[in-house]
């Protein structure tokens, strides 16, 4: 079984940070000091993550599986030195590897879902499963 996984994550609400709405483009232009004190609402933490399952969603087809599930997985870790909540999404298909065309497809996605949510970067991972 081929495997991909995707990793994202938002700040932790600490009493230093406190939740924008990305809406509200007041706060856009601060700098650094102020994205490190943002956390990404309840509600646009769920759309980021719809976009990034939407986007592992496409890629059976695109490998020829025939048998493919999407895990999901919350956690803690941190990011340049902030702490933040994780979140890891792994696609299990029976599919080709993902390469080529299929892999650049599947990154421009995840970087307009990135990019739509303010985030610095999303982590990309793929391989083949081994049992043992």
């Amino acid at each position: 079984m081929q495997s991909v996984s995707v990793t994202i994550g938002r700040n932790v609400p600490t009493p230093r940070t406190f939740t924008q709405d990305l809406n509200d483009t007041t706060f856009t232009v601060i700098g650094p000091e102020l994205q490190e004190t943002l956390v990404l609402t309840d509600e646009h933490w769920h759309g980021f993550t719809e976009l990034v399952k939407e986007a592992l969603e496409m890629v059976p087809t695109l490998v020829g599986a025939t048998e493919s599930w999407i895990e999901t997985h919350d956690g803690l870790g941190e990011w340049d030195g902030v702490q933040e909540q994780s979140r890891k999404l792994t696609l299990i298909h029976n599919g080709a590897p993902l390469q080529g065309q299929d892999l650049t497809q599947l990154e421009v996605c995840l970087v307009l879902a990135k990019s739509a949510y303010y985030q610095d970067a999303v982590a990309l991972s793929f391989g083949e499963s081994t049992l043992v």
